[in-house]
């Protein structure tokens, strides 16, 4: 079954500190290693600094490239090596549980996943998660085929609280926090014996479809809209006025809109200057 990690350290370390630490383990596929040194990973996550300085660098990174990121909800490689990964994952508040926008946010869908991975509460009061435990030895992940589950868990990713998923077998769905939540996760690479990561319906248990990665970029400027400082709107502003691209300009004056509501006027009257057709409609159409 999924494990819950007991741990209450305080203290704190660097992100690079963190990878460091990883890359110099020898038996990261070593499950009981991995939950022995769970306590790295809490204190990586009592650091409240590195992520925002985290988002704002890749904000700067807009300016050159998109940022592309795969997985949804809102996801970011902090490190990756052929051996482990060290992702930021963003769960965003959603009014509509049950809407399409919560589907693409990552909600409600009741899947499992090819590959073994520890996650830590970060930021925030934390998703809602519900797990359920199948024997994986008795599903072969075919479209159309219904397995047998059981109940394990209905909890909350809260900082601090460190759980670890194993692939295939560990299924279960997430529902959006109560405000903006973030959570670390330690990836370890698909395992050789873990089969198509699946999607289930919750009510028949019946496998619906395979899942493949997504990739989004928009989801790093609806995060700077809930989590900034100056640095975000220095940045904001830069990518508002140099980008080569209109929809990716467009989604900057859009984040610093909800950031500056004090400033909506001089800001509706810069975009209402920009060199692209798309980004003067679609301002004028939006505030008209």
């Amino acid at each position: 079954m999924t494990i819950t990690v007991d741990c209450s350290d305080k203290e704190q370390i660097e992100l690079e500190e963190y990878i460091d630490f990883c890359r110099s383990q020898t038996h990261l596929s070593d499950r009981d290693r991995v939950l022995s040194d769970a306590y790295m990973l809490r204190r990586l996550a009592n650091n409240k600094r590195f992520f925002l300085d985290f988002l704002n660098g890749q904000l700067r990174r807009v300016l050159q490239y998109d940022v592309k990121t795969d997985f949804t909800p809102p996801s970011f490689y902090l490190f990756s090596c052929d051996t482990f990964s060290v992702r930021a994952v963003l769960w965003l508040p959603c009014d509509e549980p049950d809407s399409e926008d919560a589907t693409s946010l990552g909600y409600g869908v009741t899947h499992n996943h090819h590959f073994d991975f520890l996650t830590c509460g970060y930021y925030g009061p934390g998703y809602r998660t519900i797990v359920h435990l199948c024997d994986k030895r008795r599903m072969t992940g075919l479209v159309g085929e219904q397995v047998e589950t059981a109940f394990q868990d209905d909890t909350l990713l809260t900082p601090g609280k460190l759980m670890f998923y194993r692939h295939t077998e560990d299924i279960h769905v997430q529902y959006p926090p109560e405000s903006l939540s973030v959570s670390i996760n330690l990836i370890f690479p698909s395992h050789p014996e873990a089969l198509e990561q699946c999607a289930f319906d919750p009510e028949t248990w019946v496998i619906t479809r395979h899942l493949d990665p997504m990739r989004t970029t928009t989801g790093l400027f609806q995060v700077a809209r809930l989590l900034h400082n100056e640095q975000t709107v220095e940045q904001l502003q830069a990518i508002a006025d140099k980008h080569c691209h209109p929809r990716v300009r467009s989604m900057a004056y859009f984040s610093l809109l909800s950031i500056l509501p004090e400033s909506k006027a001089d800001l509706l009257r810069q975009a209402g200057m920009d060199s692209s057709s798309f980004v003067r409609k679609l301002f004028a159409s939006n505030f008209s």
